[in-house]
């Protein structure tokens, strides 16, 4: 069973990380009776947890990360990996517990020192916290290509994490154009780029990207995509049909990246980072203008699945990038894809890749950085004692 247990590791659970590998050892599913098991190891770290607290050897800032990180393995054991009817139950229960409810909002602290709000009822924003950013390796790769003076854009913001990794690494002339058309996810984005005072460096806008300027339908995701989340706004895709408003599709506006550059008066394009849901390819069709004048480096997520829900595909995707004379790399740490459908996020360059992606790139770094925020402000408080 494969496993990511690197963030227990980082806050230091190596002991509960060890039991918990013997349990499970390589089963294909957990049973009942490793289940119970594992609730048994999970009292009891909470309880020495909760005892340390107690007893002043740990600070209620690591008593509180460890507490959450724990209970949120579960949720995501009970959402990711296969198990008996049974097993489901009994942890599911467990869970119930009133005293074991994780909050509603937590921050998470990115690996730049930002700090960000996050609804742990949706699963990207519970990801972002539980792992210290949401996609550790390419958000990685991502604040390591940033460099001073760059105009990064910023398409399918969500509620800021790239845009915040991109800001602070800008300095005084650089600046991040963020499009975000879901209502509260732009809300979340304003909100998380003003508390960490970057307002000088990021510009917010509460639209999508797209082939033409006008107004879309934006769907929201439905059970199949929620799990068991109460939302994922991260899911949400629009489409060029009329709509009304309903409680799944509303509409929303959009922008050519090419007639936003034009007035907004930004005189360059270093960096696009695009992850909208399957709109890629009408995303790119009103940015031919930019992308032939600036050459920017693109990383795009490509999921043929999405893709196939505006009409497109993974290999008309490629097509037009080559036609606008890009190569394409797959970004290190991004899921494979063998000869089926293709859900990777990629590099799109005009000239060379990246110098730190030709030589500075270690698959055990993306882990380790994702939690570097929260590491040392936990570092922090345990000297206090």
């Amino acid at each position: 069973m494969n496993l990511n247990l690197n963030v227990l590791k980082e806050i230091g659970l190596d002991g509960l990380v060890q039991e918990v590998g013997k349990l499970l050892g390589k089963s294909e599913q957990i049973g009942l009776d490793q289940a119970k098991g594992l609730i048994s190891l999970v009292k009891g770290e909470l309880v020495g947890n909760r005892n340390r607290l107690a007893a002043g050897l740990i600070p209620d800032m690591r008593f509180h990360r460890i507490h959450c990180t724990i209970l949120c393995g579960i949720h995501l054991l009970l959402d990711e990996f296969p198990m008996s009817d049974a097993a489901r139950k009994i942890l599911q229960r467990f869970l119930s517990t009133p005293e074991l409810a994780i909050p509603e909002f937590l921050d998470a602290v990115l690996p730049n020192g930002c700090t960000i709000s996050c609804r742990m009822s949706d699963y990207v924003q519970f990801m972002t916290w539980f792992y210290g950013v949401y996609e550790p390796a390419e958000s990685y790769i991502f604040h390591s290509v940033v460099e001073p003076g760059m105009v990064v854009i910023d398409a399918g913001a969500n509620i800021g994490q790239y845009t915040l990794l991109a800001a602070t690494r800008l300095k005084d002339d650089g600046y991040v154009h963020s499009f975000e058309p879901e209502g509260e996810s732009s809300k979340s984005l304003m909100h998380n780029v003003v508390r960490n005072r970057l307002s000088n460096h990021c510009r917010i806008n509460s639209c999508a990207l797209w082939s033409h300027d006008g107004s879309l339908s934006l769907t929201k995701p439905g059970p199949k995509l929620l799990r068991s989340y109460k939302s994922n706004n991260g899911a949400c895709r629009v489409h060029d049909v009329p709509c009304l408003p309903t409680a799944s599709s509303v509409s929303v506006n959009c922008v050519q990246l090419d007639s936003y550059v034009e007035k907004a008066r930004v005189n360059k394009v270093d960096l696009i980072k695009i992850d909208v849901e399957g709109a890629e390819l009408s995303v790119l069709q009103g940015a031919e203008r930019t992308l032939k004048e600036w050459k920017p480096l693109i990383m795009m997520e490509v999921n043929d699945d999405a893709l196939a829900s505006h009409g497109g595909t993974s290999n008309e995707l490629f097509q037009k990038m080559a036609a606008l004379e890009y190569k394409t790399t797959q970004l290190p740490g991004s899921p494979s894809h063998g000869s089926g459908n293709i859900h990777a996020n990629f590099i799109f360059y005009s000239d060379q890749l990246p110098p730190f992606l030709q030589t500075g790139y270690k698959a055990d770094a993306p882990s380790r950085w994702a939690l570097s925020g929260y590491s040392t402000l936990l570092n922090r408080s345990a000297m206090v004692f």
